[in-house]
């Protein structure tokens, strides 16, 4: 499996904002702390970039034009294309972070060629993880197709849309809505962690908000301690707080 990042800037020069370099950082050197080896790690961007031996693959893709929250979906699509999906893929938005390791399909996806959460307290997709096979190509041409038909602002929105939230017989058996601990955001989170199956995989937040940080590095919360492991709360305080 490939652990997969993408970040289309649609700038004149594309280039990252800081906040997003600085997770970029935290997320390459998690991911190889959890035992990801170089070659799994693939960054997808539309500019040059390079860290601690990932070197980001610099794709000349088209960009969404109306939101730049569907620049995934075109990337994704633009893989494909061009025959850069030959591996079951894990993608994360740079602000969601793995937990627990894990280097292979979970066992609990493995039967399915497209997966991800919802929010957990509310019925919306969540996008910013999503597990897919190489035998997904159909499943992202025609997001893309819906999503440019419908001029969805992000993928989540088209998702909702193609798939009926789960009634559209043409896609039903192919894909799963994952088990909460693969998105452990912020709000309802003690009833999250009761209601979810251990270990807890990802939590999804944006650590440079300095309540988000306290709330899940230092454990401000109604739990009373921290959600993510000592060794990712340095790396988020060495990058995005130093």
């Amino acid at each position: 499996m490939k652990n997969l990042y993408i970040y289309l800037s649609n700038n004149e020069n594309p280039c990252f904002s800081l906040e997003s370099e600085n997770l970029a950082k935290v997320q390459i050197e998690n991911s190889l702390r959890l035992g990801w080896k170089l070659d799994d790690i693939v960054f997808i961007t539309n500019f040059n970039f390079s860290y601690m031996g990932v070197n980001a693959i610099n794709i000349d893709s088209p960009l969404c034009s109306w939101h730049a929250k569907a620049n995934k979906v075109w990337a994704i699509v633009h893989m494909f294309e061009n025959d850069m999906i030959n591996d079951d893929m894990f993608f994360h938005d740079l602000d969601a972070f793995q937990i627990d390791s894990f280097l292979d399909v979970p066992d609990d996806i493995e039967d399915f060629d497209f997966a991800f959460p919802d929010y957990g307290h509310r019925e919306k997709y969540n996008t910013g993880i999503i597990f897919f096979k190489p035998q997904s190509r159909d499943l992202f041409v025609d997001l893309k197709a819906f999503m440019i038909k419908n001029a969805s602002r992000d993928e989540e929105e088209g998702l909702m849309g193609m798939f009926d939230m789960g009634k559209n017989e043409k896609y039903i058996d192919r894909f799963k809505i994952l088990d909460i601990r693969y998105n452990i955001g912020k709000h309802y989170t003690e009833r999250k962690f009761t209601e979810a199956i251990a270990p807890v995989m990802i939590a999804h937040f944006h650590p440079t908000k300095q309540n988000n940080y306290n709330f899940y590095c230092l454990g401000e919360n109604e739990l009373k301690t921290p959600i993510i492991n000592k060794e990712l709360s340095a790396l988020i305080k060495k990058h995005c707080f130093s």
